[in-house]
Parts: structure tokens; C-alpha cells; sequence
């Protein structure tokens, strides 16, 4: 295959070493691993593929979507093409997603709105039409099938007065409602990649064309809040991501310029060690330790007592006498922040210390002698 420009590769997920690759002069396909392609065209009346998806309980049968609003699909591994594009009205298909539990299922990304069928692409519906914006990807929990997320490009309007316009959306009702996704995502059209293993675990690529805003973005909360996750990477206009199935905490990005980076977040390193002196709460990420110092001048670290995942108590003297008892809310659907609460039942003076392991950041809080309190702190990390 000569042609240079790809714009989609699919891969039998039965059959690893036959491909299909989407250009502009049509459909491409391989058996051999590469090796070797031959153009599958036979009844594409619209030869620029922008996007495919593949059935995973029948892999003969492929969905190829185009830059004019026509799908087409084959029931016979792409030896010929059948337009399928009632109801889609819009004039580009530029992302698929199939659902791999009912795959009659699938969504479509126009350059206008997000398209629904659920009878095998035999007629379309449409679920969702952002504002001036097209849908520049998609992508389906595979864990969660009502799950969706759409990356959004805003095509005439600016946002706060910035050159990358658009963001992302999601619908966990199988695109009845949707919402945006903006807890430190970028206002760009992202693409994503799901942990097959821990679907809350995500990642987007940006490309901001004033490259300000470029790079990988890691959720781990199902795309409530986003940090960036860019060491290492040289060429931030990230194009593609990809996940190892087998290894998921191993994400590739391919780029516009830079070629393909590879990257391994290993959670577990910030991960808290529990001990007679210390709590680990909400997922272990957060260490709590606690000293103390009586009127008499005597002092010492706080025994830990776990609770609950989220909370634990402290106790100074005995192992009867609570004197705190602590607890660590997530708190970041509401304000982006991981909540710090603590309870007292001492008024001699202590000084709590929070850890948050993943970020290396630490809050203390301290009682000074003789004052009995309680404290909420909602804006902790």
C-alpha cells in the first residue's frame, strides 16, 4: 500500500493480524499483518473512510464511516459495502463506537451531533447536538456500555478567547442526558483511551494548535477531574492513545511530529504503607499521622485505629480512650478537592499531619493545649 495518509486502522480482534486502514482512495486490508493490503471497496460510493468500528462477536462485520455523512457496512469482512446512513443527515462521520455488549448498538459523531442506532446501523437517531460544535471522537466504557464519552469541537465560536476550542462530554445513560466534563480538561477536542481493567481510569489527548494546552490527560474518576500526565513527553500535540490490554497501566500517544511515546503509571508508588502510627484512607492514597503533648510536658505519636475505608481514629493513652477520629471525603464532583475532617474528644494539643501519597503534598493541622475543637477543611487538596 502506497498511499500515505491514514486517517483509522482497525484490527480483527479474532483475528490479530488482519487490519483494515481508512484513507481518502477508500478501504485497505491485510491477513498477513501488513505485509502485504489490497484495496475492499466493492460498493463504497464514498471513498474518504474518516473511521471504523468492528463487531467483537462477529468481526465480519465492519462499520466504516465518511467525511460526507454516509456509513457503510460489510457483513463480510469488508469484501463489499452497503450504505447504511438513514437518519444521518449530518455532511461528515467522524468517530464510531460500538457497544461490545449489545453490538446492534453503535453511536456516530457528525460534525453537527451524536447519532444513536440500535438495529445494526438500519436507522439512526440523533441523542445529542452540542452547540455550534462537532464530534471529533467517541468513546464506550467497555465495563458500562451506558457510559459515553465524546470529544467536542467548537468550529466558529472561541472560548475565553483561547485558539483551541471545544472539550468533552459524557453520558452514563446511554445518551439520554450528557454532561460536561471540565475538571482540568483543557476546552480542546480531546481523543481517549479506557482502562479495560479499571474503566474509571481514562486518558485524552489534546492538540492546541498555540500548543499551550497539548499533552496526556489521566482521570481516575470516570472524567469528573483530570491532571496532566507529560513526562517525558517531548511532542505534546498528542493525535492517538492506546492502552496495553494485558498491562493497562501502559499507555502509548502518538503525535503530529514526535513519533509514538510510551508511558507506565504506577499508582502503587504513591500508594500509603498502614501502620501502628498511621492511617491510610480513601483508596489508601491519603497517610494520617497524629502527635501529642500533654500539660505535664510528656508526648508521643498517636496510635492509628482504621475504620472505614475513609475514616480511622487516634488514640494517645490507652487503648479505651478515643481521643480523634479522622476521615478523608472526596470531595471533587463538588468543588475539584479532597475534604479533610476531624473530630476531637481531647483538648490537650496534638498536631495532625495529612499526606496525599500520589502528589507528595501534606496539610497539618494543630490543637493548641486546652482548647476542645473539630475542623472542617473542604478545600484540602
Amino acid at each position: 500500500m502506497s498511499i500515505q495518509g491514514i486517517n483509522a486502522i482497525a484490527m480483527d480482534p479474532s483475528v490479530t493480524t488482519t487490519l483494515y486502514a481508512a484513507t481518502d482512495r477508500g478501504v485497505f486490508k491485510t491477513t498477513d499483518g501488513g505485509a502485504t493490503w489490497i484495496a475492499a471497496n466493492d460498493g463504497l460510493t464514498n471513498k474518504r473512510i474518516s473511521t471504523f468500528a468492528i463487531d467483537p462477536s462477529t468481526t465480519s462485520t465492519i462499520y466504516a464511516g465518511t467525511d460526507r455523512g454516509s456509513l457503510f457496512k460489510s457483513t463480510n469482512s469488508g469484501m463489499s459495502w452497503v450504505e447504511q446512513a438513514s437518519g444521518l443527515t449530518d455532511g461528515y462521520t467522524f468517530a464510531l463506537a460500538i457497544d461490545p455488549a449489545s453490538p446492534q448498538t453503535l453511536y456516530a459523531g457528525s460534525n453537527i451531533r451524536i447519532f444513536k442506532t440500535v438495529n445494526g446501523a438500519n436507522t439512526w437517531f440523533a441523542v445529542y447536538a452540542p452547540p455550534r460544535s462537532g464530534v471529533s471522537s467517541l468513546a464506550l466504557n467497555p465495563r458500562s456500555p451506558a457510559t459515553v464519552y465524546a470529544g467536542i469541537n467548537e468550529y466558529s465560536v472561541g472560548f475565553e478567547g483561547t485558539p483551541c476550542f471545544g472539550g468533552a462530554v459524557k453520558t452514563t445513560d446511554a445518551g439520554m442526558t450528557w454532561i460536561p466534563l471540565n475538571g482540568g480538561l483543557p476546552n480542546c477536542p480531546p481523543t481517549f483511551a479506557i482502562d479495560p481493567v479499571s474503566p474509571s481510569t481514562l486518558y485524552a489527548g489534546i492538540t492546541d494548535p498555540s500548543n499551550s494546552k497539548s499533552g496526556v490527560f489521566r482521570s481516575t474518576d470516570g472524567g469528573m477531574t483530570w491532571t496532566p500526565r507529560n513526562d517525558g513527553l517531548t511532542d505534546r500535540r498528542v493525535s492517538s492513545l492506546a492502552i496495553d490490554p494485558i498491562s493497562p497501566a501502559t499507555v502509548y500517544a502518538g503525535t503530529y511530529g514526535g513519533g509514538i511515546f510510551k508511558a507506565t503509571f504506577d499508582d502503587s508508588a504513591g500508594t500509603c504503607s498502614s501502620g501502628p502510627t498511621a492511617l491510610c484512607l480513601n483508596g489508601s492514597r491519603f497517610r494520617i499521622q497524629a502527635t501529642w503533648r500533654a500539660p505535664d510536658g510528656t508526648s508521643g505519636s498517636a496510635q492509628a485505629v482504621p475504620i472505614t475505608a475513609d475514616a480511622g481514629s487516634f488514640w494517645f493513652f490507652s487503648s479505651n480512650n478515643v481521643e480523634l477520629v479522622v476521615k478523608v471525603v472526596d470531595g471533587r464532583p463538588f468543588n475539584n478537592k479532597f475534604w479533610v475532617f476531624y473530630g476531637a474528644l481531647s483538648n490537650i494539643q496534638y498536631t495532625i499531619t495529612v499526606t496525599d501519597t500520589l502528589t507528595g503534598a501534606a496539610k497539618t493541622y494543630s490543637n493548641p493545649q486546652g482548647q476542645l475543637a473539630s475542623f472542617a477543611d473542604t478545600a484540602a487538596f
